[in-house]
């Protein structure tokens, strides 16, 4: 689209499209990284939060999460992608 009182730069917007294409997919990817650190961060948290409210030790509690990994795998999944 262009802007009304200007002509169209050379190439127009054939020229821009892998600029753009190289932006989007940076912007995606620094997403999703800082969605995944956000809920890693948490997760600390609440281990953390966790044992202290419950008086036993992260391992205990990170124990738990291992023997049942898939529902907090699943968990964790529906965090990122909400």
């Amino acid at each position: 689209m262009a802007v009304v009182g200007r002509a169209p730069a050379a190439g127009g917007e054939q020229a821009a499209w892998p600029w753009r294409l190289a932006r989007e997919a940076a912007i995606f990817v620094a997403v999703v990284v800082l969605a995944h650190f956000l809920v890693h961060a948490k997760n600390e948290v609440w281990i953390a939060w966790a044992a202290a409210s419950r008086g036993v030790e992260t391992a205990v509690i990170i124990a738990e999460q291992m023997a049942s990994s898939g529902m907090w795998a699943f968990g964790e999944f529906l965090q990122v992608l909400s």
